[in-house]
């Protein structure tokens, strides 16, 4: 076994964060998130706050001839208002979000802060073309324009080989900011908090 593997895989265990941590999961659309949740984080161990789940409670309550166009930005609003009061708690949370907007990431960090909870960043790294396949295999297309901006936006937050937080991101005061490329996030069995 080389080094790098045996560092994969003491790596595969689990992500482990301190109790009450705030984690935001962040990574441009169709990175992966939900399917990354939905696979690591054990009900019961953190709230997850995923806008996928607000979106399939819309739709179930609107029907499927209701285009998600129309309803996209109260989708938004409720997970926003959603992340905002759980940020105000003491329990662990993990909040779906793209990171990628800077002034929505720093007001989160620091609600959580207020809070008295430490905040980790957790960016799941995907090549653009790896993302707009997952967008297409969930069946929601973001607009080219607005994933343009996604990308300029990604590529000021990850950098270098090996991906690593630009130091713009690390001055952004997070307890705890790890990117992971898709190998690396395919390896996690469990997000942890204790």
């Amino acid at each position: 076994m080389t080094s790098a593997t045996l560092a994969r895989d003491a790596a595969a265990a689990a992500l482990l964060f301190a109790p009450g941590t705030a984690l935001i999961v962040g990574g441009i659309p169709g990175a992966g998130k939900t399917t990354f949740l939905e696979r690591t984080v054990r009900r019961g161990d953190a709230r997850v706050l995923d806008s996928a789940e607000v979106r399939r409670q819309l739709r179930a309550r609107l029907g499927r001839r209701f285009p998600y166009v129309l309803y996209r930005p109260f989708v938004h609003a409720i997970h926003l208002l959603r992340v905002w009061r759980a940020l105000g708690e003491g329990t662990a949370v993990v909040v779906h979000d793209c990171a990628t907007r800077g002034p929505l990431r720093r007001l989160m960090r620091r609600r959580a802060a207020r809070a008295g909870r430490p905040v980790a960043l957790l960016l799941l790294d995907v090549d653009p073309g790896v993302a707009l396949l997952g967008q297409e295999v969930r069946g929601r297309r973001v607009r080219a324009s607005a994933m343009r901006r996604h990308e300029r936006r990604w590529a000021r937050l990850v950098a270098g080989r090996p991906r690593r937080p630009a130091p713009a991101l690390i001055a952004e005061g997070f307890a705890d900011v790890r990117v992971l490329d898709r190998a690396a996030a395919n390896a996690v069995v469990a997000v942890r908090f204790g």
